[in-house]
């Protein structure tokens, strides 16, 4: 799978640890956030959660998602599950087949060799 998507991802120079927090204490709940908000901003973060979801389980926050996150997304087992966490804030997917169908275009995208 091509992943040219990283050149222009908003975490390529960004400290790595940021985005592979350990433990669900303050300090890494912050990373969380932090990582997802580097996240919500990426031109990349759409082609990053189909990698994500495509190669899982990884660990991490990729796609402004963590890997629990990924699960339950996959499984279908939330109504709503977006790149920002609970819902989607940012209104790219209201549903879960909105979202299922974002990330189904994503990996359709990858597979053809577009960068996003």
């Amino acid at each position: 799978m091509d992943i040219d998507w990283r050149k222009n991802a908003a975490c390529l120079g960004r400290d790595p640890e940021l985005f592979f927090p350990i433990g669900t204490d303050d300090f890494s709940l912050g990373q969380v956030r932090e990582a997802k908000d580097v996240c919500r901003g990426c031109q990349a973060i759409a082609a990053c959660l189909a990698w994500a979801v495509t190669n899982g389980p990884v660990a991490g926050i990729w796609g402004g998602t963590a890997e629990n996150e990924r699960t339950i997304a996959g499984r279908g087992d939330m109504a709503v599950v977006g790149p920002t966490g609970g819902g989607s804030s940012t209104g790219r997917a209201e549903s879960r087949d909105g979202w299922r169908r974002e990330v189904d275009a994503s990996k359709q995208t990858l597979r053809s060799g577009e960068v996003l």
